[in-house]
């Protein structure tokens, strides 16, 4: 999956990263600050889900919803500026699994080197 990682900048001091995403992948970014708020919880669910121990899952994070099976995730922004415009992807679970350590990895470098 295709990501740009942005720094974000606050007073001239790089304070976060964020991927961003192209089109109807675009709300992969705020799916993934859900999982940052709930790494384990998520990263539990789609294990599970890939390993054929649970064959449906759904929940509702801080800013996204998804449901899951072992093959596809549908992923919706919980806070369209639009109501009736509503924002869902579609991605490969598997996917969407190997994205979620890539960014739970990247955070981590990058919140390491903020303290050197």
């Amino acid at each position: 999956m295709n990501y740009e990682v942005k720094y974000i900048e606050e007073q001239g001091k790089i304070e976060d990263m964020v991927f961003i995403f192209d089109g109807n992948f675009s709300i992969l970014s705020e799916f993934l600050d859900d999982v940052e708020s709930f790494s384990k919880e998520y990263l539990e669910i789609f294990d599970r889900l890939l390993s054929g121990e649970v064959e449906k899952y759904s929940a509702n994070g801080n800013c996204c919803s998804f449901e899951a099976d072992k093959d596809k995730t549908i992923v919706e922004f919980l806070y369209p500026e639009n109501e009736n415009e509503r924002k869902i992807c579609t991605v490969n679970t598997h996917e969407l699994r190997l994205l979620m350590d890539e960014w739970l990895k990247k955070k981590a470098e990058f919140f390491k080197s903020k303290k050197k």
